[in-house]
């Protein structure tokens, strides 16, 4: 029997995220999905660079990148 992970979310008034740089070889998707998945914000700034558009191409951008994305449509 497998047992269920609770996940419990730090409550928190504003978190500020930025320079996330998405599509970029140098993103720490992991990390940032980590982050994300363990606070529960009132509000959740984007502060730029989110998606790095000057180095995007369309043959990279992996799935944990899109799961990043994912999580901050969820919360909009």
């Amino acid at each position: 029997m497998q047992k269920v992970k609770h996940i419990s979310r730090r409550k928190m008034k504003a978190s500020v995220i930025s320079d996330l740089h998405l599509g970029t070889y140098g993103c720490k998707a992991p990390q940032i999905l980590d982050y994300l998945q363990g606070i529960e914000p009132e509000t959740l700034v984007l502060n730029g660079d989110i998606v790095d558009g000057w180095q995007f191409t369309r043959s990279y951008f992996p799935a944990s990148h899109l799961k990043v994305v994912r999580q901050i449509i969820k919360r909009a």
